[in-house]
C-alpha cells in the first residue's frame, strides 16, 4: 500500500496494475501532484521506452491510499486512519513519505488569532501527541496481523552546507515499529548519504537522481527519501514473493528482520556510521532484480 497523493492511474508504467484505492483526503485518489505517481513508479512501474523504472515489476495489485492533498498537505488523523484502513485491507507492505509538520501548525494556530508563542506552544504539545498516539495504533496492530511500515526518513538535513547541519528521523518515520529508510546517492568514493538525508535510517536506499513516473505519461527525476523508501517497499515485495514461494511465514517482524538481515556495507563509502546508514544498504533477493 502506499500512503501518499494518489495516483495518475492512465499513466502507461502502471499497465497491468490492479489499483485498489482509498480517499481520506476527499478529492479522489487522482495524482494533481505528481509525487505519490513517481513512488509508485518505482516500487512497481513498468518498463518505458526501454528504461526501467520499477523494482518490482511482477506486482499485479497496488492499494493506493490518498493521504495527502494535490498541494501535498494533510491531517494527522487522515494519516491514522489510511494506516488503519491499510491494515484492515490485509496488505503486506504500508510505505508513506510525510511528516508531522510543526512549522504548518504554528502557522495555522497563528491564523488563528492565537500570539506566536502559544501558538508555537501549542504546535509542540500537538507534535509532541502524534506520535505517542500512532505508536500506540501500531502496537494494537502489531499485536495483530500488521504491514510492514516503511517510512521515509525525512529531507531535513543540510550536509552540503556544513557535516554538523543534520537532523534525527523526522515522525511519524522515527515511531517505533516503522523502518526509517534513509536515502543515499553516488559520492566521489562510492554510496554516501544523500545531503538532504536525516540521520539514525534503519537502512538506506537509492534516492538521488532516481527517474520514475511522472504526471501525464512521461519520466521525470527526482531526489528525496521519499524516493529512497520507494525502492525499499518495491525490494520487500520482492522478499514477500520469495519467502511465500519457500514457504516461509510473512509478518512484519519476519520481513523487517530479512531486510536488516540482508543489508550489505559493500559499495557505501568506508567509514559511514549506524547513525549515516543504519545498518546497511538494502538488498533484493538474490537473482529477483535480473
Amino acid at each position: 500500500a502506499l500512503l501518499d497523493t494518489g495516483i495518475d492511474r492512465k499513466h502507461p508504467a502502471f499497465a497491468g496494475v490492479r489499483l485498489i484505492t482509498k480517499d481520506f483526503v476527499g478529492t479522489g485518489v487522482g495524482d494533481a501532484n505528481g509525487h505519490g505517481t513517481h513512488m509508485a513508479g518505482t516500487i512497481l512501474g513498468r518498463d518505458l521506452g526501454g528504461t526501467r523504472i520499477g523494482v518490482a515489476r511482477g506486482i499485479e495489485d497496488l492499494f493506493v491510499v490518498k493521504t495527502l492533498a494535490d498541494n501535498g498537505m494533510g491531517r494527522s488523523d487522515g494519516f491514522m486512519r489510511a494506516v488503519l484502513w491499510a491494515a484492515g485491507a490485509d496488505v503486506d507492505i504500508a510505505v508513506f513519505a510525510l511528516s508531522f509538520d510543526i512549522a504548518a501548525q504554528v502557522e495555522a494556530r497563528t491564523a488563528e488569532g492565537y500570539p506566536r508563542v502559544q501558538a508555537n506552544t501549542a504546535a509542540v504539545n500537538a507534535y509532541r501527541g502524534n506520535p505517542r498516539i500512532f505508536e500506540l495504533v501500531m502496537q494494537m496492530i502489531c499485536a495483530a496481523k500488521g504491514p510492514l511500515l516503511l517510512g521515509a526518513i525525512g529531507n531535513d538535513s543540510l550536509r552540503v552546507i556544513s557535516p554538523d547541519f543534520e537532523t534525527g528521523p523526522a515522525a511519524p518515520a522515527a515511531a517505533r515499529h516503522v523502518l526509517a529508510v534513509g536515502a543515499c546517492g553516488p559520492g566521489p568514493e562510492g554510496l554516501e548519504p544523500a545531503v538532504f538525508s536525516n540521520a539514525g535510517p534503519a537502512l538506506v536506499a537509492p534516492g538521488v537522481g532516481i527517474i520514475s513516473a511522472s504526471l501525464g505519461g512521461g519520466l521525470r527525476s527526482l531526489n528525496g527519501s521519499s524516493m529512497a523508501a520507494a525502492h525499499a517497499a518495491g525490494v520487500a515485495a520482492l522478499w514477500v514473493e520469495q519467502m511465500r514461494g519457500e514457504g516461509e511465514r510473512v509478518t512484519a517482524q519476519s520481513l523487517a528482520a530479512k531486510l536488516i538481515g540482508t543489508v550489505t556495507r559493500q559499495g557505501l563509502v568506508p567509514g559511514q556510521t549506524v547513525l549515516d546508514c543504519g545498518h546497511g544498504l538494502i538488498q533484493a533477493p538474490k537473482g529477483q532484480l535480473d
